[in-house]
């Protein structure tokens, strides 16, 4: 399994929204699962996740984000994730479409 397709999973039974793999312009609250780097060393995968939290207004997002920075905490119970470490997190507005929305990166390790 991908590491996209068991964040996504993961997700899906920590959260209350809708979790996607491509950006939705007809929702208002969701999150999107973008892998945006990795590797591979000694047979141990690594991956840079992030997670983009939208909402109708600012504090509706930050406070999605902090949803999914808590619900990213417990992805190491799945036994194909070694690692999840938060590398940063921010506002990050989508200006394509005029969206309020935040972003968290992650690091993770798995096989």
């Amino acid at each position: 399994m991908i590491i996209e397709e068991i964040v996504k999973r993961h997700l899906d039974q920590k959260l209350t929204v809708p979790v996607k793999v491509k950006k939705d312009t007809n929702l208002n609250e969701y999150v999107l699962v973008e892998k945006t780097g990795g590797g591979k060393e000694d047979f141990i995968f690594s991956a840079t996740i992030t997670i983009q939290s939208y909402g109708p207004l600012l504090m509706d997002a930050a406070l999605l984000n902090e949803k999914v920075k808590t619900a990213m905490e417990s992805l190491t119970e799945h036994d194909q994730v070694t690692k999840c470490d938060l590398n940063s997190d921010y506002h990050f507005p989508d200006t394509s479409i005029k969206a309020e929305r935040y972003q968290a990166v992650f690091n993770i390790r798995h096989y």
